[in-house]
């Protein structure tokens, strides 16, 4: 797998929850992008928002994750702020935990945006494009 596809892959996160109450949405980010850069691919899915959960079965997510070359990452939060997001690949609008950061790899350093939502008490996060995972395909 090409280097930049690999961090793509990190970023499709837009990030599986301990249901903590004292969970937040950078150590749930946090967490999450560990679960991709280790293919815990079951684990990650769990984190997933439902709305995406419903288009992209968890064994196909899984399976995906499996063949990917995710780098382990270090992430800087830079920021973060409260705003509404719409799910990708729904229309659906929901508030959020925006959270700015830096990814450094092995594969050099990117700044971008991921958002948490949390539903019910557990903080979940989205995929950039959930289409990447239809008809069978992996991003």
């Amino acid at each position: 797998m090409k280097r930049g596809v690999a961090l793509a892959t990190i970023i499709v996160l837009a990030a599986c929850s301990s249901g903590s109450s004292k969970d937040t949405a950078e150590s749930a980010l946090r967490r999450q992008i560990e679960y991709v850069s280790t293919g815990q691919g079951a684990k990650a899915w769990a984190e997933l928002h439902p709305a995406q959960q419903a288009l992209i079965p968890e064994d196909h997510y899984v399976q995906c994750l499996a063949k990917s070359d995710v780098p382990n990452v270090k992430v800087t939060v830079d920021d973060s702020y409260q705003e509404p997001t719409v799910i990708p690949g729904t229309d659906q609008k929901v508030p959020s935990t925006a959270l700015v950061v830096t990814l450094k790899s092995v594969l050099g350093s990117q700044k971008t945006t991921f958002h948490e939502m949390n539903v019910d008490g557990v903080w979940k996060f989205s995929l950039t494009d959930p289409a990447e995972y239809a008809d069978g395909e992996c991003p």
